[in-house]
């Protein structure tokens, strides 16, 4: 008899449930019961938490060194700042707009923060639960109790405040990997630097114009 196709984890779920592996790299923070999300806020949800832990597992791979590190780019950012940042993002637009019980952020602050990766990663745990308690105390049919000017029309309702969350994470987990890459190469470009050159003397680099790739 054929195995039964294994099921794909399911983000929302509590840790209370089989289904939720427990992640390596940090304490899981207890989640709060949801309650009937609406079909389409749930996917939404979903997502949301898929693109909120692609940030958190790619930080915590990193040593403390390196999660602090500002590649070599004009305006760019550490990785720690990055997710010190979607952290208070995610609240601020949860709770304080959505439901109008504002959560203290220094938005100013969040973009020189340095630290520990393992205390960041607690840091994560709790706003990642505190997020799914705001979500389940919000009424997705009333528009946000403060909601935000500037932003646009989707800023008047519940949902379009989730879908802003949604896209700053997306838009971070870019930086966050351009980040990464940038620093790679900057360690890489270092390493060669240091390396001993055990080329002869009359080597030469080979030509890459067309017609004359030296592979």
């Amino acid at each position: 008899m054929a195995d039964p196709t294994p099921q794909t984890p399911d983000p929302l779920q509590t840790p209370d449930s089989p289904q939720t592996p427990e992640p390596p790299h940090a304490p899981v923070a207890p989640q709060h019961t949801r309650g009937d999300l609406p079909p389409h806020v749930r996917t939404l949800v979903g997502f949301t938490l898929v693109k909120l832990d692609e940030i958190i597992d790619a930080v915590g791979a990193l040593d403390d060194a390196t999660a602090n590190a500002v590649p070599p780019a004009p305006g760019a950012n550490s990785p720690f700042v990055l997710l010190t940042h979607c952290l208070g993002m995610m609240r601020r637009w949860s709770s304080t707009v959505n439901l109008g019980i504002r959560v203290p952020r220094d938005r100013e602050a969040e973009f020189s923060a340095i630290g520990r990766v393992a205390d960041l990663l607690v840091s994560a745990a709790e706003v990642r639960a505190a997020f799914l308690a705001d979500l389940t105390a919000t009424d997705w049919n009333s528009p946000p109790v403060a909601p935000a000017t500037g932003y646009g029309p989707w800023s008047q309702s519940t949902f379009g405040v989730l879908l802003h969350v949604f896209e700053e994470l997306c838009q971070h987990l870019g930086h966050l990997e351009i980040t990464l890459d940038l620093l790679r190469a900057a360690e890489l470009r270092a390493d060669d630097h240091c390396a001993p050159d055990h080329r002869a003397p009359d080597h030469r680099a080979g030509d890459l114009r067309a017609g004359n790739d030296p592979a």
